[in-house]
Parts: structure tokens; C-alpha cells; sequence
């Protein structure tokens, strides 16, 4: 559903990703793995367009997305959580909502809600006022109201509870039948337990791809994650 080739990326003239590489394909979860400042979220920002790609192509749906507006990338289906979750914080929870279905072809609050049901209860409060559990919870859920059709998700577990980090894989498994989603993820164990298919990166450039499985018999969090 979404391919990935030969991208490189450079913020200013820094040069972040060197001919990055990968596959998501329809009803799997792929994980991106690697140390902060490898280049992880750059990639799911150069998808987005957020970061504008030197050279490579980008193919979402069988159509090339290389360059194209952000907003038409996201109307086209393709949902993005961003690390600071980028919720409106002034507005409440059922306008954040909102904001989602005008800028979606198909939106689709109630199915957010259904995965989120305690937004149900906290629709007039200000994003502000949220706790970062809730604020996670809204950030994907805007995406499920816009109607994403792929879900990259970068960082949904970063400072939450180990409670709320439970919910949260929970809700990422249910939310894998329904959609593919590519992931960026520092916790292992969530990793573990939620990819078809692991994506380890350094330097920005891709040093490993494989199962959860092949990852654990290859030795390759030994390998390229440990100091």
C-alpha cells in the first residue's frame, strides 16, 4: 500500500536520510526501530512532505505522492500522528474532531470514538486540559475521524504510563484490523508485539528489515540499538 525507495532527505544542508527503502503492505504493521536522531521521524515526515525528499519515490495506493502537498497526501488517506501530537490545544475535543472530518473525503468520528470511548466523556474540555494519555488518544483519533486509510504513528507510547501505554497497544491492535499502520517506536517490547515486520534504522539508512523473529535470532538489537 505504501513504497518507499531510494529516499534521501537533508534538513538544510544536513544531509538525514541516504537512500531509505520500505514496504508497507496492506494489513500489517511495520515498525521503525533505531537510536533518537537516526532519522525515523524524518521519514514519516518526508512522506507527508513535511520534509521536502532531494531524490526517491513515494507511492501511496499505487499513486505517486513524491512532493505533493501535505493536505492532498492526507485526503488521499494517509493519516500521521506527529511525535508532539499537534492537537489544536484551545479547542475542545469534539472541534478538534471536527477540524478532522472538514479536511477528509470520508470522515468518521464515531468509529474514533469507538476506539476512544472516554472522548465520549471529554468532548467539551480544551485540549490544553487533557492529560498526555488523553492528548495521545485524541491525536489518533482525529486520524481515524479523517478517514485514514494507513496510519504512521511516531512515538504514541513517549512519556505515557505503563497503564496507559497497555491501553494504547490495545487499542494500536485493534486498530491494525482495520488498517495498515507504520510505526516509530522506542519502546521494544511494544515493537515486539505489535510488527509483522521490523525496519531497523542507523544513520539514516535501513540496516535491517525482518520479523520480530528473524530480528530476535539475528541478534540485531545487540547489534545496532545497544550502546
Amino acid at each position: 500500500m505504501l513504497q518507499v525507495e531510494d529516499i534521501h532527505a537533508s534538513y538544510g544542508a544536513g544531509a538525514v536520510l541516504f537512500g531509505v527503502s520500505l514496504e508497507v503492505k496492506k494489513d500489517e504493521v511495520v515498525c521503525l526501530l533505531g537510536r533518537n536522531g537516526v532519522g525515523k521521524s524524518t521519514i514519516l515526515k518526508t512522506i507527508m512532505n513535511l520534509v521536502t525528499p532531494g531524490s526517491g519515490h513515494i507511492r501511496f495506493k499505487g499513486e505517486e505522492i513524491t512532493g505533493k502537498r501535505t493536505d492532498k497526501i492526507a485526503k488521499r488517506g494517509l493519516g500521521y500522528v506527529p511525535e508532539d501530537r499537534d492537537i489544536f490545544s484551545t479547542l475542545t475535543v469534539l472541534d478538534n474532531l471536527k477540524m478532522a472530518e472538514v479536511a477528509s473525503k470520508k470522515p468518521n468520528r464515531e468509529k474514533a470514538l469507538e476506539y476512544f470511548p472516554i472522548l465520549r466523556t471529554l468532548l467539551d474540555q480544551e485540549g490544553e486540559s487533557l492529560s498526555g494519555g488523553e492528548q495521545q488518544m485524541l491525536a489518533i483519533a482525529r486520524a481515524v475521524t479523517a478517514g485514514s486509510d494507513l496510519m504512521m504513528l511516531d512515538e504514541p507510547s513517549e512519556g505515557l504510563a505503563p497503564v496507559i501505554r497497555e491501553d494504547l497497544k490495545e487499542v494500536l491492535t485493534e486498530l491494525a484490523k482495520e488498517m495498515p499502520i507504520l510505526l516509530v517506536e522506542q519502546n521494544l517490547q511494544m515493537t515486539l508485539d505489535l510488527a509483522n515486520r521490523i525496519y531497523i534504522i542507523v544513520n539514516g539508512g535501513v540496516a535491517f528489515v525482518g520479523t520480530p523473529q528473524e530480528m530476535e535470532e539475528s541478534k540485531a538489537v545487540e547489534k545496532y540499538l545497544m550502546l
